[in-house]
């Protein structure tokens, strides 16, 4: 694991929960977008990640701000999609 993420990912243990919340959902919607990232070219793999990075940065410094509710409708509507791409 990249130790930058490494060391993040320790730090989000002591977040607030809704702040942890955002992070997974964030999270969630990286590997999704690793996922179909198989097929593109290594340079747009890489925009694609550039992209992504900002977007957890921007969710991280604004804190969390959504329900239990509303996260766990999320992550569920987005693993399901994962779960529809794969088969």
């Amino acid at each position: 694991m990249n130790k930058a993420l490494e060391t993040l990912l320790k730090r989000a243990a002591e977040w607030p929960p809704q702040a942890q919340e955002e992070a997974a959902v964030a999270l969630v919607d990286i590997e999704e977008r690793l996922v179909e990232a198989q097929s593109l070219t290594a340079d747009e793999r890489a925009a694609r990640l550039a992209d992504l990075r900002d977007t957890l940065m921007r969710s991280i410094e604004r804190g969390g701000s959504h329900t239990d509710e509303e996260v766990e409708a999320s992550i569920a509507q987005r693993l399901d999609t994962l779960a529809r791409q794969q088969r």
